[in-house]
């Protein structure tokens, strides 16, 4: 979902280790590791920033609030964290991260030449996380020299391979995020929503995110003709009685994403409105049941898929479903899963699963994080999908 890039991610600052220890990071360091091995790596180069922030957080637990960060992480050795602050900046963003070796991220290009000559092993390559695809290009020329005698891979998407599968700490934060998102919704739609402007409604939800522990927020809010048409950031526009409000929350608790869309309709709209939506909402449910009785019943997922295209021709209707997945960033593999006939999950998944519908008198718009476990998958959010006035 496109939603604003934030300058300045605002929220809280903290690292909670009951939730997440560090003991955490020496797994997943160990697994990283053992790729390199097999892959004959003796470094990787891991870029994060402010927008994409996964594969860095992932091996350092360090997210960017603003601009970006680079790890450096050696097959043999301690790892290094150069990071886009004022070195007054650094004790504090210390606590954000198990690295003990943290610097300004200018010093970097300087510090690359000594830092490979201890970690190389020799012949041995260097693996690129996100490097080329987020990297800004002046701050990648500034290190190109520094590596371009050895052998340079893409190693992104073995790297995303392992962040696929969730451990058990990781999924239980994936349940706190969308228990927030769940309570966000509720209370902002407890009363009767018109009279409100669109940007007051959005901007109540992201308190209520924020008071609960909400580190990043994004909201797209749509109501009246344009929930028909599409979704879009909330703007000065005045909901009225009678009309619909489609809404999209994410939200990351201690770094993991949730994300929740919901539908308001209001008891006073169209009978032939309210229909459509309730029907959508119904094979929506069914949709959910069937997945969370097992991954193998493929039958079942099929008839359900066939049922909504059947909705679909039936009033002339346009929807679309897909599958997404959410963790350490917002949207991860797997990427854009559709028809879920197709579905290619396995335990240990967080995925988002989305069903739009744009058309006049029949905008719709759902979202419901799911974990797949051995059995099925089990919906996190327990949010009604159609909310009524």
């Amino acid at each position: 979902m496109n939603t604003y890039n934030p300058v300045l991610r605002r929220g809280l600052a903290s690292w909670n280790q009951r939730k997440l220890p560090k003991e955490e990071f020496a797994g997943r360091l160990e697994r990283i590791r053992t790729e390199m091995k097999a892959r004959d790596i003796d470094v990787l180069i891991i870029h994060g920033d402010a927008w994409h922030y996964g594969d860095l957080a992932y091996a350092t637990h360090y997210s960017p609030m603003t601009r970006e960060a680079v790890a450096l992480l050696p097959l043999k050795g301690d790892p290094a964290l150069y990071l886009a602050l004022g070195s007054r900046d650094i004790p504090f963003a210390k606590n954000l991260t198990w690295v003990q070796d943290v610097s300004p991220l200018p010093k970097l290009a300087e510090d690359l030449p000594a830092r490979l000559g201890a970690w190389k092993t020799g012949k041995g390559s260097i693996g690129l996380v996100s490097v080329m695809e987020d990297m800004r290009a002046q701050l990648y020329a500034d290190i190109a020299p520094r590596i371009e005698e050895t052998t340079v891979i893409s190693s992104t998407e073995w790297y995303r391979e392992i962040r696929k599968c969730k451990d058990p700490r990781e999924i239980e934060l994936l349940r706190e995020a969308a228990a927030v998102a769940d309570q966000c919704i509720k209370k902002a739609f407890q009363n009767p929503v018109h009279g409100q402007k669109e940007f007051e409604l959005a901007a109540k939800i992201d308190y209520l995110a924020r008071c609960q522990g909400a580190e990043d927020c994004r909201i797209l809010l749509t109501s009246g003709p344009d929930s028909d048409r599409f979704l879009r950031p909330a703007g000065d526009r005045r909901i009225a009685s009678g009309e619909k409000v489609l809404i999209y929350l994410a939200l990351s608790v201690q770094r993991y994403w949730s994300e929740l869309g919901r539908t308001f309709i209001s008891v006073s709209g169209s009978d032939k409105e309210n229909t459509v939506a309730r029907v959508t909402a119904d094979l929506c449910r069914g949709l959910l049941k069937t997945l969370d009785s097992g991954l193998n019943n493929a039958s079942a997922a099929s008839q359900m898929a066939g049922a909504l295209k059947t909705h679909m021709d039936k009033n002339r209707v346009e929807t679309t479903v897909t599958i997404q997945g959410i963790g350490l960033d917002r949207e991860e593999a797997p990427f854009n899963e559709s028809p879920l006939v197709n579905l290619s999950l396995v335990p240990g998944m967080s995925v988002t699963l989305r069903l739009s519908q744009f058309s006049p008198g029949a905008g719709i718009f759902f979202s419901t994080p799911l974990t797949v476990g051995k059995d099925g998958c089990k919906v996190l959010s327990h949010a009604p999908l159609l909310m009524d006035s």
